[in-house]
């Protein structure tokens, strides 16, 4: 009788697992990322050159089919006109016309930064955020592409993560690629997008990344998923005294992990003499290589990957709700497909 128990007892485990596993697709909304398939294309603006990366998500699947660096024209900035045409052979060469188009900017043509509102504005945050702007920031919404994130939330007040850039610099890029025909959907930050690629690697939250080459660096604090600290800066020499420069400024980001109780990882983006000078001047802290650790497949070291364009990449194909896109400026989220409608509708596309 005993053993009747428990093999009932066990059966009704198990339809209780499988129950609640096909509730959980059933109750899909058909726009659900699981269902997407998508292929896209990430234009990564940065100080050495123009990074791109095409790949592809089928359902569950994400592959990347081509990654390539463009040179800057000598001794001179970027143009509009000069993305527009390296963007335009690339697209012809990868044959990716009708991919869905997304540019990442610098950290360095932003302004980011943490705002603490109180909690009764929350439900009616988009309107206060952009009634709020030109006080928070140098811009008004009127000349500003922006877009915020509430990071924290207490009973009394809502911190909240916002990020802006000046539109009259975005617009001539916006502009320039159109009449190539390349319509940006999403318009990205570098150092939000590169926790994507550390989080793809380590399957962490909580990190430091450094990313420095010949012409920039990028330093950033991700906490809790978000990069709630970052700073960047031109690089004239990249010699030990500016490595030591960079150092010092991170140190602050270090003892924000050290006050908070996270365990800091430090990752490091950068050519392998200069991740060893850096890793020799942290010692005792946990320094890992970026170029040498990622697991996408793509050739470790290779002097074409961007952790910030694939960092774009795969935040596009995951569909997070916490990415940022400047060119929305409003946050929603859409309310889900009732099972009964959802349920039906799978079956006839089944």
């Amino acid at each position: 009788m005993i053993d009747y128990k428990n093999k009932l007892n066990s059966i009704l485990i198990l339809l209780e697992k499988y129950g609640q596993l096909l509730w959980k697709y059933l109750s899909f909304r058909l726009d659900d990322n699981f269902f997407s398939i998508s292929k896209v294309v990430c234009i990564s603006i940065e100080a050495n050159g123009i990074y791109l990366v095409h790949g592809t998500k089928i359902l569950w699947k994400t592959s990347i089919k081509y990654f390539k660096k463009f040179p800057l024209e000598e001794d001179k900035a970027l143009t509009p006109e000069y993305l527009a045409s390296v963007v335009s052979k690339a697209l012809d060469e990868m044959g990716a016309r009708k991919a869905s188009f997304f540019l990442c900017i610098p950290r360095s043509w932003t302004i980011v930064q943490v705002a603490e509102f109180p909690v009764t504005v929350k439900e009616n945050l988009a309107n206060v955020i952009s009634y709020e702007l030109d006080r928070l920031t140098p811009l008004t919404p009127e000349n500003a592409y922006y877009d915020y994130k509430i990071i924290d939330e207490t009973q009394k007040k809502i911190n909240v993560l916002l990020t802006v850039a000046k539109a009259d610099r975005i617009n001539s890029f916006l502009e320039a690629l159109r009449s190539k025909n390349v319509k940006i959907e999403k318009l990205s930050v570098s150092a939000f997008v590169i926790k994507y690629f550390i989080k793809d690697i380590y399957k962490i939250k909580n990190s430091i990344f450094i990313s420095v080459n010949d012409r920039a660096y990028e330093c950033g604090a991700i906490i809790n998923d978000f990069t709630v600290h970052c700073i960047s800066g031109e690089i004239q020499n990249l010699d030990d005294s500016q490595i030591d420069q960079i150092i010092k400024e991170t140190r602050p980001l270090i003892d924000i992990f050290t006050k908070s109780g996270n365990p800091e990882k430090i990752v490091i983006h950068a050519d392998e003499k200069y991740y060893k000078k850096f890793s020799g001047k942290l010692s005792g802290l946990p320094v890992f290589n970026l170029n040498r650790e990622n697991k996408l497949g793509l050739l470790k070291g290779n002097k074409d990957i961007s952790p910030f364009a694939v960092g774009c990449f795969l935040e596009t194909v995951a569909a997070d709700h916490n990415g940022f896109n400047l060119l929305s400026g409003k946050n929603g989220k859409q309310e889900k497909m009732p099972f009964i409608t959802t349920a039906i509708l799978l079956a006839v596309i089944f």
